[in-house]
């Protein structure tokens, strides 16, 4: 929901450009319901984000070169 509000869009507008119910968008943006792996890439490309974000709420590149030590 974060992203989708920081992006100005209500649930019924990004629901309608992404071709699925804002009952079924709510579900996932609760984490009631998780969407298909074909739906995740395209909020992931619509939302200007990456997979790992919506899945754990950080990127996963960035954590990584984080941690790496540079010789």
């Amino acid at each position: 929901a974060k992203l989708r509000k920081e992006n100005g869009l209500t649930q019924e507008q990004m629901s309608e450009e992404l071709n699925i119910s804002a009952s079924y968008l709510g579900k996932i943006e609760r984490g009631i319901q998780a969407p298909s792996l074909p739906l995740l890439i395209e909020l992931a490309v619509f939302l200007k984000s990456t997979t790992d974000y919506l899945l754990m709420g950080y990127d996963l590149r960035q954590e990584t070169r984080r941690n790496c030590l540079i010789v």
